[in-house]
């Protein structure tokens, strides 16, 4: 399908990653994208409904590893863009395709260009995805199990578990543990060098199973040696630490309770 017959319709998205890649991809190759996206139609939709451009991309993994090979090769920072997009949850799909589209007419600086305005939104959302991953990243507490597990409980304002896998798979090397994430009702289990991803009832289960008080004591113990009281700075604190946080900090849990967040 030619550029010119695609722009006048919408491309479908499923909302997966693997379909945003392909769909990266198009925009990339084609140098332009229609303009606006939709939910792919339903399975009963009539004989003679019109399909509409990007619809057959759904979320194929080969067609996304495929995608994901060309994005890699020809589109500079466009995968990792692909993937803070979508974790964001915010809807910048759109500026992400039309960056897309720039970058294929050859506008090689368009993903630096904060003079577009695509781009500022764009970066802006993954800026706070990034900033959640750090952030995460020392604020996640895991709890052992009595399955010999270790899970942390999480509640992130972005999609963010699929970018703090790799970070915790490095701490923990052959030990079993879980990230889940009780907003979206999903976790993944990472166990013997292979990565399960589990939803709703299945994801809750992998919480702790049973009190870990001791743990958390010696957490706060750990905490209140190392503390310099002259140097607390409670505003700074919060900053670093959002009180959205401290619930789930074994060492500022306390705190938390008293705290609006």
């Amino acid at each position: 399908m030619s550029a010119t017959s695609s722009a006048a319709r919408a491309w479908a998205w499923d909302g997966s990653l693997e379909s945003l890649l392909i769909l990266a991809d198009l925009a990339l190759s084609a140098g332009s994208w229609p303009g606006s996206l939709r939910s792919p139609q339903p399975p009963e939709a009539g004989l003679f409904d019109e399909a509409e451009a990007g619809e057959p991309c759904g979320a194929d993994p080969r067609a996304a590893e495929g995608a994901l090979g060309r994005l890699r090769a020809r589109g500079g920072p466009l995968y990792g863009l692909c993937l803070e997009a979508w974790m964001s949850e915010e809807g910048v799909e759109p500026q992400l395709l039309s960056l897309a589209s720039a970058l294929g007419r050859g506008e090689a600086g368009a993903a630096e260009d904060y003079a577009r305005p695509e781009t500022r939104i764009l970066r802006a959302a993954c800026s706070r995805v990034e900033r959640e991953v750090h952030r995460l990243q020392g604020l996640a507490r895991f709890s052992p199990r009595s399955d010999g597990l270790y899970s942390a409980l999480l509640e992130p304002d972005h999609n963010v578990l699929p970018a703090l896998l790799p970070h915790f798979a490095r701490r923990f090397g052959g030990q079993a543990f879980a990230l889940v994430d009780l907003r979206r009702r999903v976790a993944y289990l990472s166990r013997g060098g292979r990565i399960e991803a589990l939803s709703g009832e299945e994801a809750i289960a992998l919480g702790p199973d049973r009190s870990d008080e001791d743990a958390q004591a010696l957490w706060r113990g750990y905490f209140q040696a190392i503390e310099n009281p002259a140097r607390r700075n409670p505003g700074l604190q919060k900053r670093l630490m959002p009180a959205r946080y401290w619930k789930h900090l074994p060492e500022l849990a306390r705190i938390g309770e008293r705290e609006s967040v």
